[in-house]
Formats: structure tokens, C-alpha cells, sequence
């Protein structure tokens, strides 16, 4: 299985969707122990579906924690769009991350989020 790390580094390096970062992070979020990536990327061929994360926005945010407020803006300097996720109860904790469009953006947070 891919680290968080590694897994969130390559999504803020992709260019756009990207079917092979939408198994390792469907794998990631249902912690699927048993089936790897070539399993998906198989079972893509055969019909199978599993939610394009690096496509939608939608997709990207069932990867978010409950209860978490999200938002997708711009910051200075960058040419990027930026996805920042945030809960101020029980605790406060804010995570943003920059990427090529607003669903690998969203999907780098909601993985850090998911994973601290």
C-alpha cells in the first residue's frame, strides 16, 4: 500500500484526473487491505466503478472527515487552486493544499485530514 505522504505528493504533482491516483485513493480511503491497484484498474476495464476523485469535486469530498467545513479559493502568489479543510470543535485544526485543479486539491487535504 502507498504512504499518505508519497500518495499526497503525487496528487499535488498530477497535471489533472488521474484513474491510477483514484484506485491507490480508493484503496487508501476504504483501508481495502486485500485488493491492490492493478485489482481496480482491472475491474475499471470490466465495468467496475469506483468514485473518480481527481475528477470531481463531489468524489473528492466523501474523502473528507465528517464534520469538517471545506472551501476552495486561491492564495497570492500561487496559480493554483487551493482546498482548505477545517473544524473548529472539539478542536481547531486547518489543513490546505495547493494542486492543477480543485478536486486534487480537495483530495490532498481530505487525505491529510483523514491522517494527521
Amino acid at each position: 500500500m502507498t504512504d499518505i505522504s508519497e500518495l499526497i505528493a503525487r496528487i499535488e504533482a498530477a497535471t489533472g484526473p488521474d484513474q491510477e491516483l483514484d484506485a491507490e485513493i480508493h484503496l487508501l480511503a476504504t483501508k481495502n487491505t486485500i485488493a491492490c491497484v492493478a485489482d481496480i484498474m482491472a475491474g475499471c476495464e470490466l465495468g467496475w466503478e469506483h468514485p473518480a476523485y481527481t475528477a470531481s469535486i463531489d468524489a473528492a469530498l466523501k474523502l473528507a472527515p465528517e464534520g469538517w467545513d471545506w472551501i476552495i479559493g486561491a492564495s497570492a502568489g500561487s496559480k493554483f487552486p487551493v482546498a482548505n479543510l477545517g473544524r473548529s470543535y472539539p478542536t481547531n485544526k486547518n489543513v490546505a493544499h495547493e494542486a492543477a485543479t480543485p478536486a486534487l486539491a480537495l483530495c490532498a487535504a481530505a487525505l491529510k485530514a483523514r491522517n494527521p
